[in-house]
């Protein structure tokens, strides 16, 4: 992520500190998840931890709230279903696996991104952003092959 952000050749922005701050709250969400795993049920987890994130984030709307119209509807819907769907699937993975075999598949998330970035956005990743993400990719596969090969020991 350093390599990426590059901080003292580009300006650190809230934005920056927004997106690290998130990957270390994500980080620790999936650390707890997995650890919820193995007492409560995945449904469960999964609504209260969105119950949690809509008191956390009623706060900032109520500052900056827009009625929706109606033509945002079926985006909102959508975005609850898949976002709910996908948290519930990473749960249930969590549920049944090791974190060491679900976290690399969930790296996938990077090139997704970026081909995502580039086609609706006409985003084009410079040299650093490639770097970057190939020092992630390939330590996540190193740390996924240990792993794998200390299971067998």
């Amino acid at each position: 992520a350093l390599v990426i952000i590059r901080p003292g050749y580009i300006e650190i922005s809230l934005a920056t500190l927004g997106v690290l701050g998130t990957a270390a709250s994500y980080s620790l969400v999936n650390t707890a998840n997995k650890s919820l795993t193995r007492t409560e049920n995945p449904n469960a987890i999964v609504f209260h931890g969105f119950l949690l994130m809509a008191a956390i984030g009623i706060v900032p709307a109520l500052h900056t709230w827009n009625p929706p119209g109606w033509w945002d509807v079926p985006w909102i819907v959508a975005l609850g279903v898949f976002s709910s769907l996908a948290t519930l699937s990473i749960i249930r993975a969590f549920a049944a696996a090791d974190a060491s075999v679900i976290m690399p598949f969930n790296f996938l998330k990077l090139p997704f991104a970026v081909v995502i970035g580039m086609i609706w956005f006409t985003e084009q990743p410079d040299l650093w952003t490639v770097v970057g993400a190939a020092i992630i990719f390939s330590s996540t596969w190193h740390m996924a092959r240990r792993e794998a090969g200390q299971d067998r020991d």
